[in-house]
């Protein structure tokens, strides 16, 4: 079994001693491939010198929107440097909207997600987008542009939300809280999802499945969710990772990754 955790902050302060024992624990508990997401200036920073170019392990680069009142002109020009100067970033982001935290205005939020659109569009990458309680605004702001390769991380909208985002060749990644005794609408839409459109991730440091929550979350425990995943979807495990995996790889162009 080989899964593939396409959402990991792996230069999270929560992970500064010992990344490459988590790395290691990760592949003992079947995780061969990682994506690294770096979501501020030195996560960016610490992680092109640390862990970018690791085998089998991605990175993907963007400014979140809790940041988004933070952000000035400067951080957007070495943003823009970072993907002409490292050609082997793999996605935009993660970036997008987030109305449940609200440390961030809206309207800067959204003008900082339309710039990390532009880039994903300029360099021809999939964008990795974090929705909290923006599911319309998100989608108005999305269909003013022809963009069709990205995914919806962490999912927790809607099953209509999802199918709107499905019908503009989105994929849908789940993560922890998929295991949640209280999540039963999200489980539901997870079932819905097809199998050629799902993903998985930990989000990690956060978010630990319920197996193991109240731990620091690490890509190793990717395991849990991809079991649930299976439960709700009537497959077996290796089903699952099969399909997941395999749907990460051609969302990056990742076709001869690890062989």
């Amino acid at each position: 079994m080989k899964l593939f955790d396409i959402h990991a902050h792996l230069t999270d302060p929560a992970f500064k001693e010992g990344i490459d024992s988590v790395i290691s624990e990760a592949n003992r508990n079947d995780v061969e491939y990682m994506m690294n997401v770096c979501c501020d200036i030195e996560s960016i920073k610490s992680g092109l010198k640390t862990v970018y170019g690791k085998k089998n392990i991605l990175t993907a680069i963007g400014l979140h929107p809790n940041y988004a009142d933070e952000i000035k002109q400067d951080d957007l020009i070495y943003i823009k440097e970072c993907f002409e100067r490292y050609p082997d970033i793999a996605a935009v982001g993660e970036t997008g909207l987030d109305y449940y935290r609200d440390t961030s205005g809206k309207e800067r939020q959204k003008e900082l997600f339309r710039k990390h659109i532009e880039l994903a569009l300029e360099f021809d990458l999939p964008i990795i987008i974090h929705n909290r309680e923006a599911h319309k605004d998100i989608l108005d702001i999305i269909k003013d542009y022809s963009i069709s390769r990205g995914i919806i991380h962490c999912f927790s909208g809607t099953l209509e939300f999802a199918q709107t985002c499905l019908s503009r060749g989105f994929y849908i990644s789940f993560a922890g809280n998929l295991t949640y005794p209280n999540a039963p609408e999200l489980r539901r839409a997870a079932k819905e999802i097809p199998n050629d459109r799902i993903l998985i991730e930990t989000d990690c440091p956060y978010l630990a499945p319920q197996a193991v929550r109240g731990k620091r979350n690490q890509p190793s425990f990717l395991k849990y969710t991809a079991l649930e995943l299976a439960k709700v979807k009537g497959l077996d495990a290796e089903e699952v990772a099969c399909h997941t995996t395999e749907n990460a790889k051609r969302l990056f162009g990742l076709t001869n990754i690890g062989e």
